[in-house]
């Protein structure tokens, strides 16, 4: 389970990547894509890997975040300008992300409580007195 989620990672990074050769005129959506993308990928596969709902979300974020203002402080310093609607494009995607990390998870715990219940009762033998 845990390979195929890196490999599911790996096609979204891809995709991403991609994306990135798109016109600089959607420019906005890039940033939200970028974002509400990367969260859920890393969130995701944090789930997989046993960490709490919580760390899902605020770890993504907070790297996704970092990476968005890194990103602005690098078109400054090569002569560029540091736009906030840019940021102001993260920060809906991180938002979004945040929920589909967390719709995500809920769904797949979900399901994996439901299995082992079903294992459970699949043995369930009560005691009966005569």
């Amino acid at each position: 389970m845990r390979k195929e989620a890196v490999m599911k990672n790996k096609i979204i990074i891809l995709a991403v990547l991609f994306s990135l050769s798109v016109s600089a005129q959607s420019d906005k959506y890039l940033h939200f894509l970028i974002n509400s993308h990367g969260v859920p990928a890393i969130g995701i596969t944090m789930h997989q890997f046993g960490y709490s709902q919580a760390q899902c979300i605020i770890i993504p974020s907070a790297i996704m975040a970092a990476v968005s203002f890194g990103k602005e402080v690098r078109d400054k310093q090569s002569g560029g300008i540091f736009s906030w609607k840019d940021i102001d494009a993260d920060m809906r995607g991180l938002i979004t992300g945040a929920f589909i990390t967390l719709a995500v998870n809920g769904i797949q715990q979900h399901i994996q409580d439901k299995r082992a219940a079903e294992r459970t009762y699949q043995f369930y033998n009560p005691i009966t007195e005569k």
